[in-house]
């Protein structure tokens, strides 16, 4: 596809899939860059829990959240890693549903807390231990 650059990091680590029939129907959002935490080795784990903003673009999402941002309304997980490679903006893949393994989520991901959030923001997620 033209525009798009696949990367495979050695590190990543994506056995927080339960089932991999639901990465053909990612949907596509904008990672704001600087507000996640980046691992050493400079990209942020698939897995990882995102919201969107209210101006659109996709942030870490935290369950204590203040929601009139929307950060505190799971929007989904990060279906790939995400190099950060100094753009502010970035386009990846998102999974709103999908069985999970929450044992194998990125840290900042556990425990995913899907009840409220989750039906507010219409994923369908089914988590296992």
């Amino acid at each position: 596809m033209p525009g798009f650059k696949t990367t495979v990091y050695a590190n990543s680590d994506r056995r927080w899939l339960g089932t991999t029939s639901t990465l053909k129907s990612a949907k596509t959002g904008k990672l704001h860059v600087s507000d996640f935490p980046t691992n050493p080795n400079g990209f942020i784990p698939s897995g990882t829990a995102v919201a969107k903003h209210q101006d659109g673009y996709l942030v870490p999402y935290v369950t204590a959240a203040n929601t009139t941002t929307g950060a505190g309304v799971l929007y989904g997980l990060l279906a790939t890693d995400c190099v950060v490679n100094g753009d502010e903006l970035q386009a990846v893949a998102v999974l709103d549903s999908g069985r999970v393994i929450e044992a194998y989520l990125p840290p900042a991901s556990k425990p995913l807390n899907l009840d409220v959030a989750a039906k507010a923001a219409r994923t369908q997620f089914i988590v296992e231990n």
